[in-house]
C-alpha cells in the first residue's frame, strides 16, 4: 500500500517486520519475494547499500532453504539488479555459492567468517553461519582439482 502511494520512505521498517515473521516461520521463498520488492524500493530511494544487503540475504535464504539451484539462479538474477553488482555483498554471495559448488567445507567456513554477514538481519546472519554442505541439495558434483605435473613428479 505504501509503495503504491509513493510513500517508499515509510517501507523499510515494514519490510523488516514482515521479513522477521517470514524467516522465523521458515517461509524462505516468501521472504525472498519480499526482499526483491525491498530492492525495488531501495532503487527508488537510491539506497545502493541496502539493496546490496538485500541481495546477499536473498542468496543466504536460498541456500538456507536447502536448494542450491535456487541460490545459483537468484545469484545470477541479481547481477543486473540495482546496488548488487560490484558490491562487497556480491563478493560475499559469490564466496558462499562457490563453497557449495566446490563442496569445500574450508571455503564455506571462510565465507561464513565474512564480516559483512554481521550487518544483515540477525536472523539471516544466524542462518548463514549455520549453513552446512550436507544441508543443501541439487549441488553439482565437485570437479576434481587439477594437480600440476610438477607436484606429482616428486
Amino acid at each position: 500500500l505504501l509503495e503504491d502511494s509513493d510513500k517508499h520512505h515509510y517501507t523499510p521498517d515494514a519490510y523488516r517486520a514482515v521479513l522477521l515473521i517470514l524467516i522465523r516461520a521458515n517461509l524462505f521463498k516468501d521472504a525472498i519475494d519480499t526482499l526483491k520488492r525491498q530492492i525495488k524500493t531501495c532503487e527508488v530511494l537510491k539506497q545502493e547499500a541496502s539493496a546490496a544487503k538485500a541481495g546477499l540475504e536473498i542468496v543466504i535464504l536460498s541456500l538456507a532453504s536447502g536448494d542450491f539451484v535456487l541460490a545459483e539462479r537468484e545469484f545470477r538474477g541479481l547481477q543486473n539488479v540495482f546496488g548488487f553488482p560490484h558490491s562487497r555483498e556480491q563478493n560475499a554471495a559469490f564466496e558462499l555459492i562457490g563453497a557449495f559448488e566446490e563442496r569445500d567445507e574450508e571455503q564455506l567456513k571462510e565465507a561464513q567468517k565474512n564480516g559483512l554477514l554481521n550487518f544483515l538481519i540477525p536472523d539471516v546472519t544466524r542462518l548463514a553461519k549455520k549453513l552446512k554442505l550436507s544441508g543443501v541439495t541439487n549441488v553439482p558434483t565437485a570437479k576434481p582439482k587439477v594437480v600440476s605435473a610438477a607436484t606429482t613428479a616428486s
